[in-house]
């Protein structure tokens, strides 16, 4: 398909289009004209090179959706069984280890009131039933480990410096953005008006 297109002549638009962006210089409303008339030119060319592009990309696109979307609901069946066994498999050993602290717990006791030999408690803490970290099938193994994670339960209590991050600004503008610009007061948040040059 990409040798069917032949980008030489836009590529030469391009090259003079950005040689001329380049070598301007705005000091009066001649001038200003003059880049007015660059910039239509930027935008036709921007057009050009986007259709260019989209000879290629929108076949592509269209295939890759197709194809996503014949799989997709396959992929959604198999995300929701492993899900399925993997709660299982989770709720299984945490049972498990639950009954075995139980268990522990109870031993411990009788060797602290003397009723059982601490030697006598360690053997029968061993017989102990538990899951091994990792389990062995005929076709696979897993492996059962502790991941550490965060979760928020006070967003009021979190310090400043984190919420001052510029990732977590951006997040608070975009979730406040609309709401904003249609007139709701937010505090902490104003409307700021920056002049911008929009190309006809």
């Amino acid at each position: 398909m990409n040798e069917n297109i032949n980008l030489t002549p836009v590529k030469r638009q391009v090259t003079t289009i950005s040689n001329q962006a380049g070598d301007l210089l705005i000091d009066s409303k001649e001038s200003l004209a003059q880049a007015t008339d660059i910039l239509s030119k930027i935008k036709t060319a921007s057009k050009d090179v986007k259709n260019r592009k989209e000879e290629i990309t929108k076949p592509l696109n269209e295939a890759l959706k197709s194809a996503r979307s014949l799989f997709k609901p396959l992929e959604d069946d198999l995300a929701t069984a492993e899900r399925c066994i993997k709660d299982k498999m989770l709720d299984y050993a945490n049972e498990v280890e639950a009954k075995a602290a139980a268990e522990a717990a109870k031993l411990e006791k009788r060797v602290e009131k003397g009723t059982m030999r601490t030697d006598t408690a360690m053997r029968k803490m061993d017989e102990i039933e538990t899951v091994d970290s990792q389990v062995k099938g005929d076709n696979g193994s897993v492996q059962f480990r502790t991941v550490r994670n965060i979760r928020v339960v006070d967003p009021k209590k979190i310090p400043l410096k984190y919420l001052m991050n510029e990732k977590v600004i951006a997040a608070i503008s975009a979730a406040v953005r609309t709401d904003v610009l249609n007139g709701t007061k937010v505090d902490g948040v104003e409307i700021v008006e920056e002049k911008q040059v929009a190309a006809r």
